[in-house]
């Protein structure tokens, strides 16, 4: 079975088995923490991906670092993982299980490169020109990358919106370069 069937699968159960437990806001919050912590720990994940540490050593690090910030439910799911020897897809896992609940519940996540911080009513305005444009809610994420000079790179999913001065520069070019041609 592929990595996306297993992290789907268990990441499927954690959501209906929380939202039937009325948790599934608490559970989410507590995967956002444990996606953050484990995306600015390259140890964390080593140690979890590592075959030479035994199970019960991993889940009690696992909840000794977590157990006074999640709920009895993460907790639970965390303690079935290891005992299942998934700990080493517990990012993946926890990865699919927002996508699933973005899914759910009609969210889209949107990549905002610009040049230099927007400010909060630039924000609010992308944001709602994107709920407009998806039909969906939408949640930003924003990068800062100066060398687009001016303007914004957008990504939702497979889709690139490049309103970059860069990318417009790098287009006006093209278009001279070709017409150069064409009068030569």
């Amino acid at each position: 079975m592929s990595n996306f069937n297993i992290t789907s699968r268990y990441a499927k159960a954690l959501l209906d088995d929380s939202e039937e437990k009325a948790l599934l806001p608490k559970v989410h919050e507590d995967v956002n923490l444990l996606l953050n912590t484990l995306s600015q720990s390259v140890e964390l994940k080593r140690f979890l991906k590592s075959p030479v540490i035994k199970q019960e050593k991993k889940k009690e690090i696992l909840l000794e670092i977590f157990s006074e910030r999640i709920c009895a439910e993460t907790k639970n799911f965390i303690e079935f993982l290891v005992s299942k020897k998934r700990e080493d897809l517990i990012e993946e896992i926890f990865i699919r299980f927002i996508e699933v609940y973005n899914e759910k519940h009609g969210i889209v996540v949107a990549e905002v490169t610009s040049a230099q911080e927007l400010s909060d009513a630039q924000k609010k305005e992308l944001i709602q020109k994107l709920e407009k444009r998806t039909a969906k809610k939408v949640e930003l994420k924003y990068k800062i990358d100066e060398s687009i000079i001016g303007g914004f790179v957008i990504k939702i999913g497979d889709t690139l919106i490049n309103g970059s001065a860069k990318h417009q520069l790098t287009l006006l070019k093209k278009k001279f370069l070709e017409e150069e041609l064409v009068l030569n």
